[in-house]
């Protein structure tokens, strides 16, 4: 049986992941992007990913985990029973392993050296979830290489350590 509950005094959220304005009484459909968002609170209002104010109405968060993940991959899936909140490392695993996805970098962890032709310096720098960090600019091509590789071992520890 679908459940539903009231937001703010002026939404109804289903646990099949619909929206309903009260004063309205229209359905919201939001903005297909990477994940469903919408817009509570007018013009004026924040927006907010569809998954996630289902998540937080109607699957327990007991182990206070950042993230939501969608069981079945689909991001446009909103029903409560196809979400999880999980740790980041729990949803990367999910996205790599199960649904056989790239991260954005094309690689989990991975990082090197690169050259800036303006300074005339080689830089160090690992990628880490599609983000990039960058740990100086160096005249020897060696020492950025050690760097960067001293930086991808530390990160390595720590995903083995905590993920």
């Amino acid at each position: 049986m679908q459940s539903k509950q009231i937001i703010s005094g002026i939404y109804t959220i289903y646990s099949d992941g619909s929206l309903i304005n009260n004063k309205t009484g229209k359905s919201i459909s939001g903005c297909k992007g990477r994940y469903i968002s919408v817009r509570l609170g007018g013009r004026s209002g924040r927006i907010q990913y569809l998954h996630r104010i289902v998540a937080e109405c109607f699957v327990p968060n007991k182990d206070n985990k950042p993230c939501v993940n969608h069981k079945n991959g689909d991001r446009y899936d909103n029903r409560a029973e196809n979400l999880e909140w999980v740790t980041y490392s729990e949803n990367h695993k999910h996205a790599y392993n199960l649904l056989n996805r790239q991260t954005p970098s094309g690689r989990y962890l991975g990082g090197g050296v690169c050259f800036d032709k303006s300074r005339n310096k080689y830089m160090a720098y690992t990628d880490y979830h599609g983000k990039r960090k960058y740990y100086g600019r160096f005249a020897d091509k060696e020492l950025a290489e050690l760097v960067a590789s001293e930086a991808r071992l530390k990160l390595e520890m720590i995903e083995q350590e905590y993920g």
